[in-house]
């Protein structure tokens, strides 16, 4: 496409995507980058959503260097710039799949009070699944969801009935519904590695020990095709854990003798 015959929001975001898609790249001169549009130029939903996404971004890489409060502080901007973004333009698929990312890490890492994580749950479940029927083909939102029902399926049976008297809220979630959602995202980009961990664990889970040596041997063969989502050193660690599960299981393989 010309360049010249975009918009300037047009050419300004098409510029931070290319920035997003490289591993390399500064993430917090990226969300400089955006803030000072944004204070330049005035909100749209374009670089709302993205701003949401840079914001999660830096509280990934705040988790990492183990500062809770940089992380909080970028979840709840995350959140507060998602739900913006779906206000400027609710027909914009990535306006939800962003504002469910945020409202999924608000959720798990942020929110104490039992009341706003059912109408938190609710919201994250609209808007995810939104997301999915706008973009069926988007391995990150698959994987998202199935994170959220393995996070939330690992609370076993005692737990929950701690939970049920104590008055805590507890989404309903199962390691099916999770292994349904990796499996997709799996099929899309067999290679991700940090999805097929999960869809491994998810299948250990359920004692289908074949079927996740299956996964895994595919996933170590082929390639990561789609790097926007991805952070390679988050990749490396995923594929030596999945080495390690299939050192654990490959009494399993049915092509070693």
């Amino acid at each position: 496409m010309d360049t010249a015959s975009l918009s300037s929001v047009d050419r300004f975001v098409k510029g931070i995507d290319g920035d997003m898609s490289d591993p390399n790249k500064d993430r917090f001169l990226i969300y400089n980058e955006l803030q000072n549009h944004l204070n330049k130029e005035g909100v749209s939903s374009e670089v709302m959503w993205r701003l949401t996404r840079a914001a999660l971004d830096l509280s990934y890489m705040s988790e990492i260097n183990g500062d809770e409060n940089d992380k909080r502080m970028f979840i709840l901007e995350a959140l507060n710039y998602g739900k913006q973004s779906v206000n400027l333009d609710e027909d914009d698929p990535n306006c939800h799949k962003w504002y469910a990312v945020a409202l999924d890490l608000y959720i798990c890492d942020v929110c104490e009070d039992q009341t706003e994580i059912k109408q938190k749950t609710a919201q994250f479940l609209e808007h995810i699944n939104i997301a999915i029927k706008a973009k069926p083909n988007d391995a990150f939102i698959h994987h998202i969801y199935g994170v959220w029902f393995y996070k939330w399926a690992q609370i076993g049976f005692w737990q929950k009935l701690v939970a049920l008297l104590c008055n805590f809220y507890v989404p309903k979630a199962s390691f099916e519904s999770a292994i349904k959602e990796f499996s997709i995202a799996h099929q899309i980009n067999p290679g991700w590695k940090a999805n097929t961990y999960y869809l491994a664990k998810s299948l250990i889970a359920k004692k289908q020990f074949a079927d996740s040596i299956k996964v895994i041997k595919v996933s170590l063969k082929e390639k990561n095709q789609h790097n926007i989502e991805i952070n390679l050193e988050c990749e490396k660690a995923f594929e030596h854990e999945l080495e390690l599960l299939y050192d654990k299981y490959s009494a399993y393989d049915s092509n070693v003798p």
